[in-house]
């Protein structure tokens, strides 16, 4: 298509359609984003080189490694971080500018890390946990994404602390052990935010925009200690956040597939409420008395004062208020079911059942009003999902099951037809 359009340009100008200056401005766009393609290209191929480089030495090592003494060993085990070092300084001094140079030594350097760590704790026989052992390295790493700096660095790092946070928080370990993950989450926000505010449009600032909240939400678990049926609304109220984040955020406004913050709380709210909407799972949570003297409670109602506030500045903007777009309130909603109405069952129920409701039927009205056609079969999912769910709870004879299914089914094809039949815009 780019081509086609450059080699129309001499038409187009002897024809008067554009002048010179539109020519030249058309050719100068193109020339700036076919050199933005292939940084991302250097940047991808350099990334992989470093991870190629990093394995290969570690192979070359290990071929060899019983016939080595502890000298030899430790020599060698030091020499996947000398490397890496080595063209991290050469970065800094001669292409500190460059995201290739600065993206490529900054893997080298966290994986030359990392096997160093390793090789040396298996040479003198170190004891410790797996657990210990990424949260040495990650501590170790941390610099390394404000040095270069590096997203690449940025990303192996959540990837590690998420592990490790999965494996300390689940693991059964102390209380005190769990909160490690959030003390290491807290020095990558800083870059974080300079990379949102300055490099939005970054393919790994958009990598980033689904990792950290995406970390977060697996974590968030960790925290269940005396009283975890409080966790339910904590979700719901961390996608409330998500969502409204993702939805009025400058920096993350867009494409759904690189706003992991909408997608993502969109997406946590349709779980829980399906999730919510069996009768057995309330009748579960109506077993036990609540108690609001623990870590859980404290963190739901975190949580849902932030939402509260978030809504309450996007009404002062005059973004939100009279806004129809159910998502953010439901987590509110669901607080006070919680609270009030565990006990009542079948008014629980029936609120879920009806909330899930109405968010497919907004969905589908704004995927109609944005000619939107994947934005339409997502609410005609989130209808099925809630059928599907009935389908199993009810006791509902066979043909009229049969029958809903068809009728979705015919549901399915009449809408996509008759959207595809209009221009579809993405949103």
């Amino acid at each position: 298509m780019q081509k086609e359009i450059l080699d129309d340009l001499d038409d187009l100008l002897t024809e008067h359609i554009i002048d010179q200056k539109t020519a030249d401005a058309i050719t100068d766009f193109y020339q700036r984003k076919a050199g933005k393609q292939k940084s991302r290209q250097y940047i991808v191929f350099g990334i992989l080189g470093s991870l190629l480089i990093g394995l290969g030495i570690i192979l070359i090592v290990a071929h060899n490694w019983d016939d080595l003494n502890r000298t030899s060993k430790t020599i060698l085990g030091f020499i996947p971080l000398v490397l890496g070092q080595a063209l991290g300084i050469f970065t800094l001094l001669r292409w500190s500018n460059n995201t290739v140079w600065r993206e490529s030594a900054a893997t080298l350097w966290v994986l030359g890390l990392g096997a160093t760590l390793s090789l040396i704790s298996q040479i003198y026989h170190i004891q410790g946990s797996l657990a210990s052992y990424m949260l040495t390295w990650m501590i170790l790493i941390l610099p390394i994404i404000y040095l270069l700096p590096s997203t690449m660095a940025a990303v192996l790092y959540i990837l590690g602390i998420t592990f490790y946070g999965a494996d300390i928080g689940y693991g059964g370990e102390a209380i005190m052990q769990k909160v490690y993950y959030w003390l290491l989450l807290i020095p990558l926000l800083p870059y974080y935010i300079f990379q949102v505010r300055n490099h939005s449009k970054s393919n790994f600032t958009y990598l980033l925009n689904w990792l950290i909240p995406l970390s977060v939400i697996i974590n968030l678990g960790t925290v269940a200690h005396q009283q975890p049926e409080w966790l339910f609304v904590s979700y719901m109220a961390l996608f409330g956040i998500y969502y409204l984040i993702g939805k009025h955020v400058r920096p993350f406004k867009g494409h759904l597939q690189n706003n992991g913050y909408r997608s993502l709380g969109s997406l946590g709210i349709i779980i829980l409420l399906t999730t919510l909407s069996f009768h057995w799972l309330w009748k579960e949570l109506a077993r036990e008395e609540l108690n609001f003297n623990n870590v859980e409670a404290l963190i739901t109602f975190l949580f849902c004062g932030t939402l509260a506030f978030f809504i309450y500045k996007f009404h002062q903007r005059g973004k939100y208020w009279f806004d129809t777009d159910p998502n953010p309130y439901i987590p509110l909603i669901f607080l006070i079911l919680f609270i009030f109405f565990r006990s009542s069952t079948v008014i629980s129920v029936i609120i879920i059942n009806l909330l899930l409701f109405i968010l497919a039927l907004y969905t589908i009205k704004r995927a109609i009003q944005l000619q939107h056609l994947g934005l339409l079969n997502y609410g005609l999912v989130i209808i099925t999902a809630l059928i599907i769910c009935r389908f199993f709870d009810t006791n509902i004879s066979f043909v009229l099951r049969g029958l809903l299914f068809v009728l979705i089914g015919i549901g399915f094809f009449v809408a996509n037809y008759r959207m595809i039949k209009r221009p579809v815009h993405d949103t």
